[in-house]
Order: structure tokens, then sequence, then C-alpha cells
């Protein structure tokens, strides 16, 4: 066993990555759950930064922002997107300029998803986005937000969640470690708890008081020492910043 296998992932913020025992455990899945008002892109990206700032590689399929977005925020925790895409140490899969193959609208990337309501389609995409990273022996970091579209636009819930498995097995494969952001608040009590209990992990932050919102570990599997103490969360100008509930 390496030692990229057995050194967990961390978010790259001290006292989350504290209360999750070091960090997330290689090959997992995890559900970042959000709701209205919650800024919860902005952990799934320390995630994402932390990995590529550490020599990882990375992906992010977006069915919710264009690429400037994530250029934006990237830039913002310090890493330079561009020059990352330019040298396939990360890749941007745009399932967002035109994911239902309605309009004629052009994406300038060459990874793209034009059929968000095929999952199968869209985890053939993960993988031939990936191809090239597959010989390279180096830890990969995914995001896909968010999972939600992709629920929401399935023809059924039984089909999203294959897709789900999908990344699963995957990851297990290849020791990648996926984070999807979920909306918990659009979906059912049924639906979510299908993919609660499929995913290795759930990340939940909920609203708390005008300062601060709140973050819990729900589940991880694979790591005994996670805490279930709830911990804030506050973003100020783009920054953001977990402290220990007082």
């Amino acid at each position: 066993m390496s030692q990229n296998e057995i050194t967990p992932a961390r978010f790259g913020l001290p006292i989350l990555d504290a209360a999750l025992g070091g960090g997330v455990p290689r090959g997992s899945v995890i559900l970042l759950e959000d709701e209205i008002g919650v800024e919860a892109d902005l952990v799934a990206l320390h995630f994402l930064t932390e990995g590529l700032r550490g020599g990882e590689t990375g992906y992010v399929l977006s069915t919710e922002h264009p690429y400037k977005y994530y250029v934006n925020n990237l830039r913002t925790l310090g890493v330079n997107a561009k020059i990352l895409l330019e040298t396939e140490r990360m890749v941007f899969i745009d399932a967002f300029t035109n994911p239902y193959g309605y309009s004629d609208i052009r994406s300038e990337f060459k990874n793209v998803v034009n059929n968000l309501t095929q999952p199968r389609v869209i985890s053939e995409s993960i993988r031939r986005a990936l191809l090239h990273t597959q010989t390279q022996n180096i830890p990969c970091r995914g995001l896909i937000d968010s999972a939600s579209a992709i629920l929401l636009a399935s023809e059924n819930v039984r089909t999203a969640l294959s897709f789900v498995q999908n990344r699963i097995a995957s990851n297990k494969e290849d020791g990648t470690v996926t984070i999807m952001t979920l909306h918990r608040d659009i979906h059912s009590e049924h639906d979510l708890r299908a993919l609660e209990h499929l995913v290795d992990g759930v990340i939940s932050i909920t609203l708390g008081d005008d300062t601060y919102s709140t973050v819990k570990i729900v589940k991880m599997r694979g790591s005994y020492s996670y805490s279930k103490k709830p911990m804030a969360m506050t973003v100020s100008a783009g920054q953001l910043s977990i402290m220990e509930m007082q």
C-alpha cells in the first residue's frame, strides 16, 4: 500500500480536518449537503485546492456555474486554474453551457456533457477526461457541482443512484476522492436517505444565525475517529473560516 493510499485527503481547514480525524479516506465519495443561503461551494473548492497545491490532480464537473466562477474562486484561494488546465493537472468538464443539447451554444472545452439526463453519459465523460492521469500514479480529487442537477435531470432516482454507485466503484479502484455538492432542501427525504446510505461520507452545512452557518459530519465510512460535534462556518469577502462552536 502506497503512502498516498493511506494518507487521508485534507480540506486545508484545520478545525474540519481535525474533526474528520485527519481528513477524508482515499477512494471515498462524499456528499456535501447545503441549503439555500449557504456557501458550501467554497468548502468544496478548499478541498480541491488543497490537493492541487500538494501536487495532486483534480477535476471539476460543473452543472451550475460557468468556468469563470471556478477560476475566480480558485484564484482567491491561491491557485491559477488556467495554468493547471494547460498542464492537465486539472480538468474542467462542462455540463453547464448546454446540458440538454437544446441550443446551438458550443462549449470552449473538449470535455463536455450535452445530455445531463443520462448519468451513463456523465460517467463516460469523467472517464475520458481522466484517461491521461491513469498512468501517472498521482492522487486525484474530483468535484461534481452539483449532484442535485443530475438527480433532478435523471429519468428516475434509480438511474441517478447508478451514477453515484459507478463513482463509488471507480474511486475504490483508483483512490480518487470525490466531493458531490447536494442541495438537500430541494429533494425528498426518501431520495436523500437513499443517497446518504450509498455514499462513504456526508457533511451537512445548514444556516445558523446571522453570523455563521453550522457544519456537521453526519457520516464518514473508513474513519473511526471523526466527530459529530457541530462547527461554525463564516464567510467574509470570499474567505472561509471554520471554527469550534462556542
